[in-house]
């Protein structure tokens, strides 16, 4: 961390996002080796990992430009002394497509993130097409 402290982390994995281009198209990334832990309140990005993948990244003083093989493929924008990276987010979607499907509580209570299992089985009745299976 920058604070030189090291975190545990939960798993380890790979993730596709979305990220917004200027001219309003879009780009998917997969990003591999993701260190994922949970509690943490925002993603982080190293730019130290993502040069030695061969990617190059420049900065001005107001945002920052991800290339890979000399093609612009994802910006950040500065916001206050962060880099907020311009991606779309798929969190509805995803949710969606998990819930068209009948699975057993401990596969859903996993799905959505540890989501406590009282609240799991309240979404039941609140989302179309998410159904808990009976054990």
């Amino acid at each position: 961390m920058a604070d030189g402290k090291a975190v545990d982390v939960t798993g380890k994995g790979n993730v596709s996002i979305l990220a917004r281009l200027p001219d309003g198209s879009q780009i998917k990334i997969d990003l591999v080796d993701i260190l994922y832990k949970p509690t943490f309140a925002s993603n982080l990005f190293s730019v130290i990992v993502v040069m030695s993948k061969g990617f190059k990244v420049l900065f001005s003083e107001r945002e920052c430009k991800v290339y890979s093989n000399s093609q612009h493929c994802l910006t950040g924008t500065k916001d206050h002394n962060l880099v907020v990276l311009d991606t779309v987010k798929q969190h509805a979607l995803l949710t969606q497509l998990l819930a068209m499907t009948t699975l057993p509580l401990p596969v859903w209570h996993k799905r959505l993130g540890h989501l406590g299992l009282d609240n799991v089985k309240k979404m039941e009745d609140m989302v179309t097409g998410m159904e808990i299976e009976n054990s």
